[in-house]
C-alpha cells in the first residue's frame, strides 16, 4: 500500500488465513514477543534551543519540559481546533534538543507548520530536517530491552 512515496506491506500474508486473521496474529506475536519495523521511511525532525520543550508543548498534546534526555514520548500533533494533524514520537537527545518522526507523508507539512510557528512562539529555536539518508528501526515491546541488551 503506498505510504507517502514509498510502499508498505498493508500485512503480512499466511496461506489459508483471512486478512483480518493475519493481522491479529501479528498484533498478538508483537504484543507477546518482539516486533520490528523499518521506520526509515518516516520524517525526522529536529527543533534545538532553549525554548524547545516549551516549544513542542505548545505544538504537540504531550509534556516535554520534564522528559529526561535519553527518553521516548509518543506524540499527537493537533491544529488550532483541536484537530488531528499529525502523530510520531520525540526523543529528547540534550536538554535543549529533540528529534521527532512524522507520518511518512506529512514530514513536509509539518516541517513547514513548525518553521511557520516557531516565529510566532519562539524565534531563537532551530528547526532542521536531519539528513533523510539515515534509516531507523523501531523495536516494540515487550522484550525490546531483553533483544537489545543481546
Amino acid at each position: 500500500m503506498p505510504a507517502g512515496v514509498w510502499m508498505r506491506p498493508e500485512y503480512y500474508r499466511i496461506d489459508g488465513r483471512s486478512r483480518e486473521q493475519c493481522i491479529q496474529n501479528e498484533a498478538r506475536r508483537v504484543r507477546g514477543a518482539v516486533g520490528i519495523i523499518d521506520v526509515g521511511t518516516l520524517g525526522k525532525l529536529d527543533v534545538r534551543g532553549p525554548q524547545a520543550a516549551e516549544f513542542l508543548e505548545r505544538v504537540y498534546t504531550g509534556r516535554y519540559a520534564r522528559m529526561k534526555v535519553g527518553s521516548t514520548r509518543y506524540a499527537v500533533m493537533c491544529d488550532e481546533a483541536g484537530v488531528l494533524v499529525d502523530e510520531g514520537v520525540v526523543a529528547r537527545l540534550a536538554e535543549d534538543h529533540f528529534y521527532f518522526t512524522t507520518t511518512t507523508s506529512g514530514a513536509a507539512n509539518v516541517y513547514r507548520e513548525l518553521s511557520r510557528l516557531k516565529h510566532d512562539l519562539a524565534a531563537g529555536l532551530r528547526t532542521d530536517q536531519p539528513d533523510r539518508g539515515n534509516s531507523a528501526v523501531n523495536l516494540a515491546v515487550p522484550g525490546a530491552a531483553r533483544c537489545w541488551a543481546r
